[in-house]
C-alpha cells in the first residue's frame, strides 16, 4: 500500500470539505488502489470497518455530528496491512444564519 499517497490523498479533503460546512456535509478523498475499509477518529472517538467505495475511496457522511469545531483523521487497509494515519483535517460544522435582506416586488 502507497501510504505517503493516502496521507497525501487525504489531506486533501481539505478542498472537497470546506473549512466552514454548512449543511450536512461529506467526508471525502480520492480513490485508493485495493482498499477495503477505513478508520475514521473524529475528535478522539473511533469509528471503524468503513466500507471504502468500489473505487476504493471513501464517501463518509457527518449528517450526525452536532455543530461544532472538528479533527478527523483517517487510516485505510488493504488485504494485506494498514496505513499510517493521515495528518489531521480540522474543520468547523455550522448551519448557515437565516437568510437576510428580502425584498418582495410587482415587478
Amino acid at each position: 500500500m502507497k501510504t505517503m499517497a493516502f496521507i497525501t490523498s487525504f489531506a486533501l479533503m481539505a478542498l472537497l470539505l470546506p473549512v466552514l460546512a454548512f449543511g450536512n456535509p461529506f467526508l471525502v478523498c480520492d480513490p485508493q488502489e485495493g482498499v477495503t475499509y477505513y478508520d475514521l477518529e473524529i475528535n478522539g472517538t473511533m469509528t471503524e470497518g468503513i466500507p471504502a467505495e468500489a473505487d476504493g475511496s471513501i464517501k463518509y457522511d457527518l449528517a450526525g455530528i452536532t455543530e461544532g469545531d472538528y479533527t478527523v483523521r483517517a487510516r485505510c487497509y488493504n488485504l494485506w496491512e494498514v496505513s499510517d494515519w493521515s495528518l489531521p483535517l480540522d474543520f468547523t460544522k455550522a448551519v448557515p444564519g437565516k437568510p437576510t435582506s428580502l425584498r418582495v416586488s410587482s415587478e
